[in-house]
């Protein structure tokens, strides 16, 4: 998992970022590794973010919307908040990812 957008300690938002994901191993591994987190979080969405992929998947009661980067800044920039959420970088690495 790449970023985590919490509101104090609780998790509200996770975002995977993958600069291809026409590649179907590229794109198994990423929603894999975006799914396990929702499923530990218990959150019923996440995002990828890729460089020009566009889409949305459904699996098992969760939602995964692909956008491409340059989209994600342009509705950043109409829809900032007043209040900055806090971000979380992480650096977990499955066995999964570890194993490429």
């Amino acid at each position: 998992m790449d970023f985590v957008i919490t509101d104090g300690l609780k998790p509200q938002k996770l975002i995977q970022v993958s600069l291809d994901v026409s590649s179907p191993d590229t794109m198994k591994r990423e929603t894999r590794a975006l799914l396990k987190a929702m499923k530990e979080f218990d959150l019923k969405e996440g995002l990828i973010i890729t460089e020009d992929y566009s889409g949305e998947e459904h699996n098992k009661g969760r939602h995964i919307k692909f956008i491409p980067l340059y989209e994600r800044l342009l509705l950043k920039n109409r829809t900032r908040a007043l209040r900055k959420p806090n971000i979380l970088q992480l650096n977990i690495h499955n066995s999964m990812s570890s194993s490429l």
